[in-house]
Order: C-alpha cells, then sequence, then structure tokens
C-alpha cells in the first residue's frame, strides 16, 4: 500500500500486461425530443349521396352567373327561389292588372246598386246598349270558327307559355325543382286572374245586365199569382189535347234548314208581341257542339255571354233540339232567365206553320202540366216520351250532372235569380197565365193577330 493507503494496481498474476487505457471523450449534449405527431384518423369511405350533393353543388354553380364589382351580391337558394316565384308573379301582378282586379270591388257595388233600379237598367241597356251589341255580336256569327272555342283556346296557349317561361327563368336562376314548379304556377294562376276579372268586367256590358232588366212576365203584363186548382187544370186539359192534336211521325231533318226554320219562327214571334229590342237584324246563327259535350251534364245547350253564341249538342232527342235552338235564341235576344227562356221558345214556335216545330214546343210543355190533367196523353206522345227519357239516361252521367248543377245553380243566384235553377219550372206558370188571357193561343195555325207569316 502507499502512503495514502490506497492499493497499487498491478497486472494480475499470471497474466499478460494490461494496454494503457484510452481517454474517453467528451460527452455530447443530446438533443431535445420532438414531440409526436397526434395521429391522423382514417377517412371515411366515400359514398353515394355526398357524391351527388357536390355534383349537383357544382352545377348550380356553373349556372350561377359570376360575380362581378359593382353588382348585388349573389343570393342564396332560398332567395333565388322566392325571387323565382315573384319573377313569375311579376307580369300577371304588375301596377295595371292590379288595378283592373281590385276595381272588381266597386264595379259589383255598381251591379248591386243597378239591381234595385229594373226601370233604369231596361231603358239604358235593355233599349240603347245591348241592341247595339247584339248587332255586334251578330257580325261573329259570319266567323267559321267559333269566337269563344278560339278566345278559349289561345288563353290556355298564353297560360302555358307563361308558365314554362317562369319555370325556365327560375331554372336558369338555380332555383330547386320544387321552386321551379312554384314559380310556373304562380305565373299560370297569375294569368288567369287577369283574364278572369278582365271576363267579370266585360260580362255585365256584353250579357249580364239582362238578369236586371224587367222579366217577360212584367214586360207583357202577365198576372203570375197562386194559379186557381180548377183553372191550372183546365190549363193542363188544354196544354196536352193541343199535344195529342200536334203529334207526328218524326223524320231526320237538315240541321240548317231546320235551324234556320226556328230562327225565323223567333224572329217574328218576338216581334209580333214587341219583344224585339234585342233582336238584330243579322239572323243569328245556332252553332252545334260534339255530341254528348252538354247532354252528359243533362243539359240541351248553352250560349256563351261574352259572345252570345248559342250552341246545342245534338245528341238531346230530336224533337227536343227545335225549342232547344228557339230556348237559346231567346238568351241571344236578351231573355236572360231560364222561365223567361223557355216561355219564349213556347210563344214563338207554338204558333209556328212549321209542323215539327209547333209540336217540338208542345211536346217540351206539355210534361209539365201531365201531373195536374184529367185528359191523358196519346200512345204516340206517350212513346215519344218514353224514347226521350232513354236518350236521356243513356247520355247523362250523375256525377256530372249533380256538379254542373250546383255550379249552374249558384251563378244563377249570383245574378239574382232567387230560384236557381228551379227557375225553369216557372215557364208552366208563364204558359198558363198566358193562355188565360188568350185561351185560343194553341188553335192551329196560321198567326192571328198581329203575327206574319213565315216565309
Amino acid at each position: 500500500m502507499t502512503e495514502a493507503g490506497e492499493p497499487v494496481s498491478g497486472p494480475p498474476t499470471g497474466s499478460e500486461p494490461a494496454a494503457p487505457a484510452t481517454p474517453e471523450a467528451p460527452a455530447t449534449p443530446e438533443a431535445p425530443a420532438t414531440p409526436a405527431a397526434p395521429a391522423t384518423p382514417e377517412a371515411p369511405a366515400p359514398s353515394f349521396r355526398p357524391r351527388l350533393a357536390a355534383a349537383r353543388a357544382q352545377q348550380r354553380a356553373a349556372r350561377r352567373p359570376a360575380w362581378r364589382p359593382g353588382q348585388p351580391p349573389l343570393l342564396s337558394p332560398p332567395e333565388r327561389a322566392w325571387r323565382a316565384v315573384r319573377a313569375g308573379l311579376g307580369w300577371a301582378w304588375a301596377r295595371r292588372v292590379r288595378i283592373v282586379v281590385l276595381l272588381l270591388a266597386p264595379h259589383a257595388v255598381l251591379l248591386a246598386a243597378l239591381a234595385r233600379a229594373p226601370d233604369t237598367v231596361e231603358r239604358l241597356f235593355g233599349a240603347t246598349v245591348y241592341p247595339r251589341v247584339a248587332w255586334v255580336h251578330a257580325l261573329l256569327d259570319a266567323t267559321p270558327l267559333s269566337p269563344g272555342w278560339t278566345v278559349g283556346a289561345l288563353l290556355l296557349f298564353l297560360v302555358a307559355r307563361r308558365a314554362q317561361r317562369a319555370g325556365r327563368q327560375a331554372r336558369r336562376a338555380g332555383a330547386e325543382r320544387r321552386a321551379v314548379a312554384l314559380a310556373a304556377a304562380s305565373a299560370a294562376t297569375g294569368l288567369l286572374a287577369v283574364f278572369g276579372a278582365l271576363l267579370a268586367h266585360a260580362f255585365p256590358w256584353s250579357w249580364g245586365l239582362n238578369y236586371l232588366r224587367p222579366s217577360v212576365a212584367e214586360r207583357l203584363g202577365l198576372d203570375l199569382a197562386p194559379p186557381d186548382p180548377a183553372a191550372w187544370r183546365a190549363t193542363a186539359d188544354l196544354v196536352i189535347t193541343a199535344a195529342n192534336g200536334a203529334r207526328l211521325p218524326w223524320e231526320p231533318a237538315d240541321p240548317a234548314s231546320e235551324e234556320r226554320a226556328v230562327d225565323r219562327a223567333v224572329r217574328h214571334g218576338l216581334r209580333g208581341n214587341g219583344l224585339n229590342e234585342g233582336v238584330s237584324r243579322r239572323s243569328r246563327v245556332t252553332r252545334y257542339l260534339p255530341a254528348n259535350f252538354m247532354a252528359i251534364g243533362g243539359w240541351s245547350g248553352v250560349t256563351l255571354p261574352w259572345t252570345t253564341e248559342a250552341m246545342v249538342d245534338p245528341a238531346i232527342d230530336a224533337r227536343s233540339l227545335p225549342c232547344a235552338i228557339a230556348h237559346e235564341k231567346a238568351h241571344q235576344a236578351g231573355f236572360a232567365r231560364e222561365a223567361d227562356a223557355s216561355f219564349v221558345a213556347f210563344l214563338c214556335l207554338s204558333a209556328s206553320h212549321d209542323p215539327r216545330l209547333r209540336y217540338s214546343a208542345l211536346f217540351e210543355s206539355a210534361w209539365l202540366f201531365a201531373p195536374h190533367a184529367s185528359v191523358p196523353f196519346a200512345p204516340d206522345v206517350a212513346a215519344d216520351y218514353q224514347r226521350q227519357q232513354e236518350t236521356d239516361r243513356e247520355n247523362e252521367v250523375t256525377a256530372v250532372a249533380t256538379v254542373t248543377q250546383q255550379v249552374y245553380d249558384g251563378y244563377l243566384r249570383a245574378n239574382q235569380v232567387s230560384a236557381g235553377i228551379g227557375d225553369y219550372d216557372r215557364v208552366a206558370l208563364l204558359i198558363h197565365a198566358w193562355l188565360q188571357r188568350d185561351p185560343t193561343w194553341l188553335d192551329a195555325p196560321p198567326y192571328r193577330g198581329s203575327l206574319p207569316n213565315e216565309r
């Protein structure tokens, strides 16, 4: 040991001497550890819906116009949809059109005031305005195509075109499919509202004010008080006896020649009884509808109030056709109420030289009195009624008849006809009052009094 007491290192016994130790290099300071990056979650597998939504978004972006400085900012999809709807309604609800629609209210007030003054309506409209309107309407009969059908087809075309344009504008604005349909429907509805308002304004002055004129009973001075039962039974027997005597075998006739015969009879009958204010100098033409167009609802014809075109359905019973034509011609002459028009048809045809027209008038009137008569129908007349009922059952569809009758009942009540479609039955009371005044009216022709002969 040394003085310090430390042991002296030496080679171990029986071994080679050790090599001298190499001095160690100074330790290099370690770099700070880098924190581990957070684990990235795996992306979900692609699905069909997101890809479809992305494709639609790209399509909408491609249709959207690029924004440039100075322009308003691009609109969101709901805003674009609402703007498309307003664009569809824009023309229909423009300033002038809004005025047309809003004027319906004061127009209705004016008509309500005129309804309280039928004499004023007769003096200003019936004797002054309507004869000139009827002259213009008579000019329309010369057209080969029906003006009413032509205007209706043009209206449908304009509505469809307006809806198509509004839908195209909405698609170009980037609207969704539902918004495009809403824009097209709004445009069509707005245009229909415009045309409806214009037709409503034109209806009274073209024909509708005839509802406010004095009735045919007032103009002829007929007493429509409830009849005495004995007098009513006597009238029923008189009408049925005349129908039995006027019956004839019914052969097919040329529609044009029959229509001209009815026109002559109506014009002469109205002139002879001082009821010809609304009869134009030109003969009016009755157009024939497609078969079963009106008969499916239980109707024989119609008169369009804006053009006073008379149209009848050729599918009705042939014996009823002349009287149906005369009924519509009475509407053309300004007799708006259904009972008044039916009475005018009876008045004119029952005194006609043409036996077919005379029998048609009596045939259409006699069944109203049958429940109260003591005289039965002749077998041939009863057979004619049986065939008429069979024809009506073949043509009529109950559901269509019910709906159309309810609609027309509301239309009549809105035009100051309180009885609605029940006004048709009032013709029996008018015939009774007329026959009470002139019991010889149903005697065999020729014409009596001032009624001229048909030539």
